[in-house]
């Protein structure tokens, strides 16, 4: 199940926020200016952090790793948050948290296994 959410992950996301967006019906311009911003702040986050990522090759700790451990997933987490306050769904929330919880946490932790010990101690 973890190979299979690892290989279609970026397919995966990107069904789910088309289902979102197709269901979203903003009524309130407050809560719809207030998942814009936190669309845009994610994607600021996520833009900060690509800018100090070395991928495999060292250990990040400066920037916004400095900060959190997994800006990239914070980011997307907060854009995440934005799409579900468009909707104003609360089957939207269910969804994303357990979409979340499958998808960026198998990635949390098979990057933790594939990586395994080449930074220890570092």
């Amino acid at each position: 199940m973890i190979k299979f959410i690892q290989k279609y992950r970026l397919k995966l996301t990107f069904i789910l926020v088309i289902l979102i967006l197709t269901y979203a019906k903003p009524k309130h311009t407050d809560i719809f200016i207030l998942g814009v911003s936190f669309i845009m702040f994610g994607e600021m986050v996520r833009l900060w952090a690509s800018g100090y990522l070395v991928k495999l090759d060292e250990v990040t700790t400066s920037g916004p790793y400095s900060i959190v451990r997994n800006p990239l997933y914070a980011g997307t987490f907060m854009m995440a948050i934005g799409l579900c306050l468009l909707s104003e769904s609360v089957i939207c929330y269910l969804f994303f948290f357990i979409f979340f919880f499958f998808v960026f946490f198998s990635s949390i932790f098979s990057l933790k296994g594939e990586i395994g010990g080449k930074f220890w101690g570092e």
